[in-house]
């Protein structure tokens, strides 16, 4: 069921942080509730011959462009309809516009200990690829990634607990 009560009619809400987060659950959450459509930044990963680099964790390897273009394409089908974009590189594509900023703070110790958590688990990677992470991916996203949270507009979130659901709802003027 789609709600309504929006303070502006084209809500687009950008979330990001480093990889295990919460982003994904959070925009899930804030789905259900704004009956939003949902955007994920993994899903425009580059794979194949146009992957530029060896690793997931550079601007490079994601498709920003077509993640923009497949918005605005949404947004034109069902105008009003809020919008949820996801991703931990999210704030790097300049093409992207949001109406609103969230940027999930989590120490680096408690993302790469959720991170090895969850190798080899359903939801999880190999560990082949945790491990490639652990030696490469975490310095990238202190190169490209980390400096996402000091960007002019963009409301920290808290990386755990219950407060991060009415913090996000409260900033974008929802009225249950």
């Amino acid at each position: 069921m789609r709600k309504t009560g929006f303070p502006v009619p084209n809500l687009c809400i950008g979330i990001a942080g480093p990889s295990c987060s919460g982003k994904t659950t959070l925009t899930g959450r804030l789905s259900e509730i704004l009956g939003a459509k949902a955007f994920s930044l993994d899903d425009y990963y580059i794979r194949g011959s146009k992957r530029q680099y060896g690793t997931c964790e550079r601007p490079e390897n994601y498709d920003g462009a077509q993640l923009s273009e497949d918005i605005a394409r949404f947004a034109a089908g069902e105008p009003g309809r809020p919008i949820i974009v996801e991703g931990f590189l999210l704030f790097l594509y300049l093409c992207l516009s949001f109406s609103h900023r969230f940027f999930i703070d989590v120490p680096e110790h408690i993302a790469v200990a959720r991170r090895r958590a969850r190798m080899n688990t359903p939801m999880g990677k190999p560990s082949s690829i945790e491990e490639a992470w652990l030696q490469t991916g975490l310095a990238e996203w202190r190169q490209y990634g980390a400096g996402q949270a000091n960007l002019p507009g963009v409301v920290h979130l808290p990386y755990e607990g219950d407060s991060q659901l009415p913090e996000c709802l409260s900033a974008i003027g929802w009225r249950a």
